[in-house]
């Protein structure tokens, strides 16, 4: 439920909707007792977690490279050393 808020209300980034989408999956398979659909569940739930901070250490990095003054993104304060 928190990754479809944060999909329709604080950006639609895909990796909230994968997340959503993964942790239905996840409960239908436990409902309905099957096993591949937990698992596929599982696998978007965890690929949307990867996703999630594979891309903010990206993000982090393109800010950082070659600079050493703090920025601000969003409500971040980064500061590279």
């Amino acid at each position: 439920m928190i990754y479809l808020i944060d999909f329709i209300f604080y950006g639609q980034r895909i990796h909230d909707i994968a997340g959503a989408s993964g942790f239905g999956l996840m409960a239908f398979g436990a409902w309905k007792n099957d096993k591949i659909a937990s698992n596929l569940g599982g696998l978007l739930v965890v690929g949307a977690i990867a996703a999630k901070y594979l891309l903010w250490a990206r993000i982090i990095h393109n800010l950082c490279y070659g600079d050493s003054r703090p920025r601000v993104y969003g409500v971040l304060l980064i500061e590279c050393a």
